[in-house]
């Protein structure tokens, strides 16, 4: 027979999203970005580049989800801080660029889209294997390309709590 009054609790933080953690690229799992770019016919070098650096995964990613906030950080980037409400809000990056973030958080899937005057940019980040590891699909339009291209990323979890230079 349970006695609550005998129960102590402690400050710890029980989070029920099997996302947060930090995860390590499986690379033989994943799609090769010049692949992808092979297969999307991009002809010109500057268009090349440019979707490299969006469609290139990172090496590592950390995820924290705390209710309706989600703070990631990459080996590609700092942290960063998103309400996960649905709502389109109007960021201003570092090269003085404005775009349209919207972060939504489903179930164990984290959706982030950015759009622009050019290109309309989708993240989904995806808990797996009861949370041990993660699939990140990729999916960018731009105005130069005549298809949406499609990268998919697998991750394995390596630490239950978000690192890299998140603060928890």
């Amino acid at each position: 027979n349970w006695n609550g009054s005998n129960s102590t609790y402690s400050n710890v933080n029980y989070n029920t999203n099997n996302l947060t953690g930090t995860y390590s690229l499986d690379s033989q799992r994943s799609d090769r970005t010049d692949d992808v770019l092979n297969d999307a016919n991009v002809q010109s070098d500057d268009q090349r580049r440019e979707l490299q650096e969006k469609l290139e995964p990172a090496e590592q990613i950390a995820i924290d989800v705390r209710g309706n906030q989600v703070i990631i950080a990459s080996s590609k980037s700092a942290p960063f801080s998103l309400m996960t409400d649905g709502q389109d809000r109007e960021v201003t990056l570092d090269n003085g660029q404005k775009v349209r973030v919207r972060a939504t958080l489903k179930g164990q899937d984290l959706i982030i889209s950015t759009r622009d005057s050019n290109n309309d940019y989708t993240s989904t980040y995806s808990s797996q294997d009861n949370g041990n590891s993660m699939k990140v699909t990729r999916r960018l339009t731009t105005n130069y390309l005549s298809q949406t291209i499609f990268a998919e990323s697998f991750y394995s979890k390596t630490d239950q709590i978000a690192r890299l230079g998140i603060d928890t």
